[in-house]
């Protein structure tokens, strides 16, 4: 009995809140990483990683939705994990081969243009060719780092593209001129614009999934009745909460009235993942700060020398 109790703790509560503040704790160091442009080799390690947590994420998920009864057995937690990261692995890839594929020249044209404007999108700088701001009001340091990592693909089909661009470089000329790499192509410039909002998106959706399948853990030790109920209650708060945010640039005049259309006639799905990021990061980055610095002592995520990508 003693055995079983331990077991059902471990494997309800442990396991996941270790799970959340990795998760969270992730959210923060891609937040950092993705503010900037990087490498190929950096992208490849900001993929691995989050194909991997989000795919132990969905291996918990599966095994709290459906294997309740055998909380008791460590094999189907390893099947379940297994499973997880084989499915979020290969869902990853496909979306961003996908966003990729169904790119066209122009798109990856104008990613290189707003990697390179990204920087001043945050600092306030940017203004739509209606007049408005893209920030109207004053950023956190980690709100800036979010906006930068966000603003490549939230603008990408902003109104009259080409000629809001154009008037952007017009204004600030000096930071377009920045010399890139050689290895700075548009097919790089357009991964650095996908990724971060599909692995930003998807860390803190499993993140919030697994709190609440803790917070549930939790509360079924008191009562036991309408388990799912409950969880689906708890969840749906939780992401209601999270989207519930005002503060980033997702919010400004600027992008609801130029950017946003666009993005989403053109890239739905790229277009939900922008502004849940954009929401929900912010919601938790407190959190997910004190996760990465205070708990996991700033561990930067960087790719392992055994990844297979």
């Amino acid at each position: 009995m003693t055995l079983r109790f331990q077991s059902n703790w471990a494997l309800g509560a442990l396991i996941p809140a270790l799970y959340v503040i990795v998760e969270l704790a992730f959210n923060y160091q891609l937040t950092n990483t993705a503010s900037e442009t990087v490498s190929e080799e950096t992208l490849v390690g900001l993929e691995f990683w989050g194909r991997l947590i989000s795919g132990i994420g969905l291996g918990l998920l599966i095994y709290r939705l459906n294997l309740a009864k055998l909380t008791s057995k460590l094999l189907p937690l390893i099947l379940c994990l297994i499973g997880g990261v084989i499915v979020m692995w290969n869902a990853q890839r496909e979306l961003t081969d996908y966003l990729i594929e169904t790119a066209n020249p122009a798109d990856k044209s104008a990613a290189v243009a707003l990697a390179v404007l990204a920087k001043d999108a945050a600092a306030g700088n940017l203004t739509t060719l209606k007049g408005q701001p893209i920030v109207d009001r004053e950023l956190t340091a980690f709100e800036k780092k979010s906006v930068m990592a966000l603003f490549p693909a939230a603008a990408l089909h902003s109104d009259d593209r080409v000629e809001q661009i154009n008037s952007w470089i017009e204004k600030i000329p000096t930071n377009y001129e920045v010399d890139h790499s050689p290895e700075f192509t548009p097919e790089i410039a357009y991964k650095n614009l996908i990724v971060p909002p599909i692995a930003l998106g998807l860390s803190i959706l499993f993140a919030i999934l697994n709190f609440s399948l803790l917070l549930s853990f939790l509360i079924e030790r008191v009562y036991k009745k309408h388990q799912l109920l409950f969880r689906s209650l708890i969840f749906s708060a939780l992401v209601v909460l999270s989207a519930y945010q005002t503060r980033g640039f997702t919010g400004s005049d600027g992008y609801r009235e130029s950017l946003r259309t666009g993005l989403w006639q053109n890239k739905l799905i790229l277009a939900l993942l922008v502004e849940w990021s954009g929401s929900a990061s912010l919601s938790w980055g407190e959190i997910s700060e004190f996760a990465s610095e205070r708990l996991l002592f700033g561990y930067s995520f960087k790719k392992p020398s055994w990844s297979p990508l």
